[in-house]
């Protein structure tokens, strides 16, 4: 019998600690914050690549990054959508990086 994967959400400010849906957490406001603050790391990365100092612990946390805002926006968008419907936001799981970078855009 196939296990259903199950749903995470970050709880803490830095987007790490992930527990079960509905399970403490983050506010849309919490969220918005993590994406601003991964924003600002993804722009220093990207400056420092046009400044020449590309290396490649920098071009694998600048994919990190993105997977993670990715996840995020996700998970805002989920919440979004629970509660236009009149549900519980917190409801919303963080769905894994395959999930979310597999979308069709």
């Amino acid at each position: 019998m196939a296990h259903a994967r199950q749903r995470r959400v970050c709880v803490t400010a830095a987007g790490r600690g992930c527990r079960p849906a509905g399970e403490d957490a983050m506010n849309d406001d919490e969220i918005l914050a993590r994406i601003q603050e991964l924003v600002g790391q993804e722009q220093a990365l990207r400056q420092q690549e046009a400044d020449g100092r590309t290396t490649d612990p920098g071009q694998r946390r600048m994919h990190a990054l993105t997977v993670e805002m990715d996840e995020l926006w996700d998970l805002v968008r989920q919440r979004r959508a629970l509660r236009d419907a009149g549900q519980d936001p917190d409801a919303a799981g963080q769905r894994d990086a395959p999930t979310v970078e597999h979308y069709m855009q």
